[in-house]
């Protein structure tokens, strides 16, 4: 016998869907997080090196790389924020269909 899907079932898919679609956003943030710390790392050493060396040309530039990547964090740790709450959101409804 051949069973229609209900109306639960394509809520259902949709809340993994909506799932999957997060879980992948949150690993590409997770990347930009990882690079835009490379970028503040990198800026941190070429300013010291560049204020050891009295090189006022450099510090310009790792000032910029600093600031540039500071600017990034913050963004990222905002919609860092958002991904997990909505994750949560997600799996508190995914629970409540569960019961």
């Amino acid at each position: 016998m051949l069973t229609l899907p209900t109306c639960r079932d394509a809520e259902h898919e949709r809340i993994e869907e909506k799932e999957i679609q997060l879980i992948n956003e949150q690993k590409n943030l997770q990347e930009e997080l990882n690079k835009a710390t490379n970028m503040l790392e990198e800026g941190t050493t070429r300013l010291a090196a560049a204020m050891n060396n009295k090189k006022f040309d450099d510090m310009g530039t790792a000032e910029v790389l600093v600031t540039a990547a500071n600017a990034k964090l913050a963004v990222l740790k905002s919609k860092l924020i958002e991904n997990n709450e909505n994750l949560n959101r997600l799996r508190e409804k995914t629970e409540k269909m569960n019961d």
